[in-house]
């Protein structure tokens, strides 16, 4: 499959204004799209509810609902994620596809037991006063999801964003016409249309990859007698998804900032839409970044590695090596202006967005500080990014395991100096954790020509 870099240049080729508004609408669309149809979806079906006028309760209960069937569905295949596109990635290498089709099924096969029976016991524990039919829906739209999240990974590692955008909208769409005739039922309508829509994603994304990589094998275990340096990958996946989600449960749960919504599933006022919204204006961040990786870095990493394996002369290397660095330098940088750009921007409009939307005007404090944090998340998404393009993966280990604990330590902290602290926590901890991820990928980058030639892996 054509990669999205393909696609950019195609744009970028045609040297104007417009080309390179199309290339930074395409970049837009593969990095946000998904996770934008995604948060449409669950709005569009609250939207639905209200205008059916079932209870307040009710629309605030099915989107804390999917909130932690996300949360935790992410949180679990994490531990996957990282290792299971690498494997790809190497088997596609080694140009071995047919084997990617029935490590997939092994994979499936263990996830849908494990999240199965992990969802389970934690829908029981959490929401025991439920009827059972609801339960199942959790259960079963927890299944849906984990298998999705994996399935999306194999196919961002062969970079086929377009099926990726195109498997959301499906599941938009499908979500929506469903709900127009299941909302009486409630809580169970809203859930039921909802794991129609996900399951339907799921086919599109599942259809797509036994498409295109045929076999005549069923399944192969061998993914999970992965050695050495996959442990470490499990590992920085399942902290960068703590460190995301562990600010929101803390907020959720103390007694100072949390509130219970259905069962012991809790939800913060006060910290919810600041950062959600907050999150919503990252999106140029990552669009900017993106472009310049997918054209700029990969070119210039494509070039280092022909020149390393090729018959380039020390000064080709030696000039390659540099155009590295700098487009690694450029690209986050690219980041951080247009962050900076919407930070801005939000400090004139901001107070004005909140009156002319009747938001309450308590949450814009807190509102900036989220959105300096998700703009320093970019940063940081942005630094680990290079470090695996690097190969560098006990530094983003490192990285990711600090990112981890201080946030749950600092924002624990913030909630305890008040409310006018609220935020800080996450700041201070991305903060810590770019500092830490620009020294150790400044010592990878002086030692890359050495480590390439020097050091036995």
């Amino acid at each position: 499959m054509a990669g999205i870099g393909f696609e950019l240049k195609k744009f970028l080729s045609k040297e104007s204004y417009l080309g390179t508004l199309g290339a930074y609408g395409f970049a837009g669309l593969v990095c946000s799209g998904p996770w934008l149809l995604s948060i449409a979806t669950i709005l569009m079906l609250s939207f639905i509810a209200n205008w059916a006028k079932l209870s307040p309760e009710i629309s605030r209960s099915f989107q804390v609902m999917v909130v932690y069937i996300i949360a935790g569905s992410l949180i679990l295949t994490s531990v996957l994620q990282h290792t299971f596109t690498r494997y790809i990635a190497n088997l596609c290498y080694l140009s071995k596809q047919s084997k990617i089709i029935p490590s997939l099924n092994s994979v499936y096969l263990v996830l849908i037991v494990v999240a199965a029976m992990v969802c389970t016991l934690l829908v029981n524990l959490l929401t025991p006063s439920l009827p059972m039919p609801t339960k199942c829906l959790m259960v079963s739209s927890f299944i849906v999801i984990s298998l999705i999240w994996i399935s999306t990974s194999l196919l961002s590692a062969i970079l086929a964003y377009k099926t990726i955008l195109f498997a959301f909208l499906s599941n938009f769409i499908v979500a929506i016409a469903i709900s127009m005739h299941t909302y009486q039922d409630g809580l169970q309508g809203l859930l039921f249309s909802f794991l129609c829509g996900q399951f339907v994603l799921l086919m599109v994304l599942i259809y797509t990859i036994y498409h295109e990589f045929p076999t005549n094998q069923l399944i192969d275990f061998n993914f999970f007698k992965l050695k050495g340096v996959s442990k470490m990958l499990i590992f920085t996946g399942l902290f960068y998804n703590l460190a995301i989600w562990v600010d929101k449960f803390i907020f959720w749960y103390s007694p100072v900032t949390g509130l219970p919504v259905i069962g012991h599933l809790h939800a913060s006022l006060v910290y919810d839409f600041p950062i959600f919204f907050a999150y919503l204006l990252s999106i140029p961040g990552m669009t900017v970044f993106l472009l310049n990786l997918e054209t700029n870095y990969t070119d210039a990493h494509q070039r280092f590695f022909h020149s390393i394996c090729g018959d380039s002369t020390l000064d080709e290397i030696q000039h390659d090596y540099i155009d590295l660095i700098d487009a690694g330098r450029l690209s986050i940088l690219s980041s951080i202006k247009a962050q900076s750009l919407m930070l801005f921007i939000f400090l004139i409009v901001g107070s004005l967005i909140f009156i002319k939307c009747q938001l309450p005007l308590i949450y814009l404090p807190i509102t900036l500080v989220c959105l300096l944090a998700s703009s320093l998340n970019v940063v940081l998404w942005s630094t680990l990014d290079i470090i695996f393009y690097l190969d560098r993966v006990k530094e983003a280990l490192i990285v990711t395991a600090v990112f981890t604990f201080s946030n749950a330590l600092f924002t624990w902290v913030s909630i305890q100096l008040g409310m006018f602290y609220y935020g800080f926590g996450l700041v201070a901890s991305l903060l810590l954790s770019i500092t830490l991820g620009f020294l150790l990928l400044n010592k990878a980058g002086k030692h890359l020509q050495y480590e390439t030639y020097m050091v036995k892996n």
